[in-house]
């Protein structure tokens, strides 16, 4: 069992006490050894800090999630770090903000590890090329997980 199921079932609340990146952020727990717990958004990858966007995005969550936000977790599963990935939202009704973060192009539809083929953040990346958005207002930006296989 990790911290996280110690305290919160998919679909429970937690309280967001730091923001690591613009598809990652840490709950109000910690694991075992007193260290941060981070949630992964599913289905999304945001600009590493070194890439162009990368700091503006993870500012921009930071205002869709201020530290000390609730939010709603629906765990979908782990990575390999250990990370809960899931979709988080504000409330169970409303968009996830895992959409709106690619809607807005604050990140990409991260297709391979979206085993549902989620039409919804094909979408939202869409409406953000579209709009030339984030990532979007440069010329063919380079994807997250490219910039981490170059570098």
């Amino acid at each position: 069992m990790t911290p996280l199921d110690a305290i919160a079932l998919a679909g429970d609340t937690i309280v967001v006490t730091h923001v690591c990146r613009s598809d990652s952020i840490a709950p109000n727990v910690a694991d075992t050894r007193g260290d941060e717990v981070r949630i992964r958004f599913w289905g999304i990858d945001a600009p590493e800090k070194a890439q162009p966007h990368g700091v503006e995005s993870t500012e921009r969550l930071g205002l869709r999630i201020p530290v000390g936000t609730t939010v709603v977790i629906n765990k979908v599963t782990e990575d390999k770090y250990g990370r809960w990935v899931a979709m988080v939202g504000h409330s169970p009704t409303a968009a996830a903000t895992n959409f709106e973060v690619v809607e807005f192009g604050d990140a990409f539809h991260w297709a391979v590890f979206d085993a549902a083929d989620n039409d919804c953040l094909a979408s939202a990346e869409v409406t953000a090329v579209a709009g030339s958005w984030g990532v979007w207002a440069t010329p063919e930006p380079q994807r997250p997980w490219d910039f981490r296989r170059a570098n």
